[in-house]
């Protein structure tokens, strides 16, 4: 399984670096990831060794995330206005923006209460509601995310303790949403072609659905595969 990896690993990132450099080493020993950075080159070794380093700066990442079979956001989702100079160092996760607005995956929240997240202009509910699945830190914030998520699956996985159990916790989330992944992409598809003259939603015999049902069957059969 090959695995997109979003995180912001500079020093100023605080927790979510560490946690990140904690998790991608144990983490690529059992599975392909690609660590994608916003131009700053993890300093940890194991990292550089273990994973392929991606430089948005370099490349842009529609031109690689094709490759993969599942993407991984870490976010921190609130924090202080600042000015634009300041923005990465005060949202040191704002690279992935529009990734994770475009591309729907595995959604990460770190120090992240719900109330914060709704109207914010940086992670909106329509993100949360199309990925693949949303990972809380706690069982308390997952409880409130299933809670206003309503067709986004949720999991509590703790930061802290044995990067072993967060690796097993990580592959069973992963499942799950490859699972997922047939049934978002079918709705999505017929969202795009209801502009199309004579496309209805369910209805099999509507223009282009035959294109519509051999894309969803070949993301469902990836899903098994991987």
């Amino acid at each position: 399984m090959k695995i997109a990896y979003f995180s912001p690993l500079r020093p100023r990132s605080g927790s979510i670096a560490e946690y990140s450099e904690r998790l991608l080493p144990e983490l690529a020993l059992t599975l392909e990831v690609g660590v994608f950075v916003d131009g700053y080159v993890p300093e940890s070794p194991r990292i550089r060794e273990r994973c392929r380093v991606h430089d948005l700066r370099a490349v842009h990442y529609r031109k690689l995330l094709w490759q993969y079979d599942a993407v991984v956001y870490q976010v921190a989702s609130s924090g202080p206005e600042a000015c634009p100079d300041s923005y990465l160092d005060a949202y040191p996760d704002a690279y992935m923006e529009e990734p994770v607005r475009e591309w729907p995956g595995i959604v990460v929240l770190h120090e992240v209460d719900p109330s914060e997240r709704v109207g914010s202009r940086r992670l909106c509910e329509r993100v949360l509601e199309r990925a693949l699945a949303v990972v809380a830190g706690s069982a308390g914030r997952e409880a409130r995310l299933r809670d206003e998520l309503s067709y986004t699956p949720v999991f509590a996985c703790e930061p802290a303790g044995d990067p072993g159990a967060l690796v097993r916790a990580y592959r069973r989330i992963l499942d799950a949403a490859l699972t997922r992944a047939g049934r978002w992409l079918e709705p999505l598809l017929e969202t795009a072609c209801a502009e199309i003259p004579g496309f209805l939603p369910g209805d099999r015999s509507a223009p282009w659905r035959a294109q519509v049902d051999e894309l969803v069957g070949l993301a469902g059969s990836r899903s098994r595969t991987s």
